[in-house]
């Protein structure tokens, strides 16, 4: 017997008010992050010079191509999420469109898992960078500090 996502289930029951909630939530995380994203591009410029020029460069650069990556993917995110909220008329419309609420639901399911994977593989990324960032600020606190 097959057995139903207890998390779709609650999708499944959640009022509209609360699924727009969720969306306007995500909106919000999302830009967030783009703003994020941006700071820590700044921050990669600041240090361009150790990043390429040191013992971290392999790291650095995988990190920066992730990081690259995130940002096409965040917007790509928000574009769809943006589009999911603007549907949400589907089921405050009166109309019983059992399929269409239905496939709308379905598609909230889809986008809350991958929120979540997308935010989840960010804060890894952020992570390595603030690592790799804080490794070299070390480093030049080493080398002033021996001269």
């Amino acid at each position: 017997m097959k057995q139903n996502n207890p998390q779709y289930k609650f999708v499944e029951w959640s009022s509209p008010e609360e699924l727009h909630q969720e969306s306007l939530r995500w909106i919000s995380q999302l830009e967030f992050t783009q703003d994020e994203q941006q700071f820590l591009n700044t921050l990669i410029k600041n240090h361009t010079l150790q990043l390429i020029s040191g013992p971290v460069y392999q790291r650095s650069l995988e990190v920066v191509s992730e990081l690259s990556k995130e940002e096409k993917e965040v917007k790509r995110l928000l574009r769809g999420v943006r589009k999911h909220a603007n549907a949400l008329e589907i089921l405050l419309d009166g109309i019983n469109q059992l399929e269409e609420e239905s496939r709308y639901k379905q598609v909230h399911f889809a986008l809350k898992i991958e929120v979540s994977r997308y935010e989840e593989n960010y804060m890894k990324t952020k992570r390595e960078i603030f690592n790799i960032i804080k490794q070299i600020l070390k480093q030049n606190k080493q080398k002033r500090i021996t001269q």
